[in-house]
């Protein structure tokens, strides 16, 4: 059997030390200008030697070389031994080119090595090659530990990017890994990592997700168990109680949330109900002031109508005429000129919504035709800018 290159380059180390020892006389330099016939003269032995020489004498640029210069030889072994110690000369060279083409090549003697791919991941994000890091530690590792250890180095990995939603991410999958093995304190200690990490990314419902499973199974004193269900209820919006679906509607900034706080108060009685429905008329979601003007139709009283006012002035069709629609539940004679301006008939839809305001406001029937074809629609309108209340009976 051939001997390895590393068996031959460790003898030649033996002999280069021998002949140093008898002479006491520099080895030559890498010789960059010998002339063509000269390199071609050096054999595979001569080109470990002039190697080992360049490293005794701290020259690694000049070690890689000659490594190099020995590989393109015929004959030459490539084994694992040679290119794990073309990647320390390099790597000592501060090569990083090298070192990382080197490893990529020692990645082929075994895929599972997770010690390899932390340094050929190092390398690459040293030299900005970031996706190509994150690629080979995304691995699926044979050895759980050796998955778990990727996993970890793949978190700090993606913090340097600023990736902190990727970095949450694989920690919550070691939180659940070391939860799924019985290690519950490894567990929190990562869920408590995701949750920071979430932070950092902005996420913060993700966070409390987080932080509530690192806290399961601890015991919580009275006043903190409140702040985290008054945090749970707000970052995901899943309230509990009147005090959490009002601050849900008054401070969320997510629609979806504020949606879901309206709706729990519109199945309660709760005291200052009128204002806080009042208050969510200023929603910029059209679903949450729809509930808001519904709850006031049946909470408020008649006559308490100015903060529905400037609504009958919104772009929305849709919510002008919810906005008629309550008025005609809380309006009183004194809102005529704002139903009589909302009587547009060619808007069929709310025409239909102001007449059927004016109708419930004034207890009178200008037209006992339900739904009336534009040219009738003209008339009632003028009809009604016609009427005067003084033609009430009381």
């Amino acid at each position: 059997m051939r001997p390895s290159a590393f068996f031959r380059l460790a003898l030649a180390a033996s002999l280069a030390t021998s002949i140093c020892a008898a002479c006491s006389v520099a080895s030559d330099p890498f010789p960059l200008d010998a002339p063509l016939t000269y390199s071609e003269q050096i054999t595979d032995q001569d080109a470990l030697q002039y190697a080992v020489e360049a490293e005794d004498r701290g020259n690694f640029h000049e070690a890689g070389m000659w490594m190099d210069r020995y590989a393109k030889q015929d004959g030459a072994i490539l084994d694992k031994a040679y290119w794990l110690k073309r990647a320390e000369v390099a790597e000592r060279a501060a090569d990083l080119a090298k070192a990382i083409e080197v490893r990529e090549n020692l990645l082929a003697f075994n895929l599972q090595d997770v010690h390899l791919r932390l340094k050929l991941a190092d390398s690459l994000q040293q030299v900005g090659r970031d996706l190509e890091a994150i690629d080979v530690l995304d691995f699926d590792f044979e050895d759980s530990a050796d998955q778990v250890f990727a996993s970890r180095a793949l978190v700090e990995l993606f913090v340097r990017f600023d990736s902190f939603g990727q970095a949450a991410e694989v920690a919550e999958g070691l939180a659940a890994d070391y939860g799924n093995r019985g290690d519950e304190h490894a567990a929190k200690m990562w869920w408590h990592r995701a949750s920071s990490l979430h932070e950092q990314n902005g996420d913060l419902r993700a966070t409390t997700i987080a932080m509530e499973n690192a806290l399961k199974g601890v015991e919580l004193a009275e006043e903190e168990r409140l702040a985290l269900a008054r945090l749970r209820a707000f970052e995901l919006g899943a309230p509990e109680t009147v005090a959490d679906a009002v601050g849900l509607l008054r401070y969320h900034p997510d629609a979806e949330p504020r949606l879901a706080g309206a709706r729990f108060l519109a199945k309660e009685s709760f005291a200052n109900d009128v204002a806080t429905f009042e208050m969510a008329l200023f929603d910029p979601d059209v679903r949450v002031l729809r509930i808001a003007l519904t709850e006031l139709s049946k909470r408020s009283e008649r006559g308490q109508v100015e903060a529905l006012l400037p609504l009958l002035e919104s772009e929305s069709a849709e919510i002008r005429i919810a906005t008629l629609r309550t008025l005609a539940a809380l309006g009183t004679v004194e809102q005529l000129p704002q139903l009589c301006a909302a009587l547009v008939p060619e808007d069929r839809a709310q025409f239909r919504a102001a007449r059927f305001a004016l109708n419930e406001v004034t207890n009178m029937r200008l037209s006992e035709e339900l739904d009336p074809e534009l040219e009738e629609r003209q008339k009632l309108r003028e009809l009604w800018l016609a009427w005067e209340p003084s033609q009430l009976p009381n």
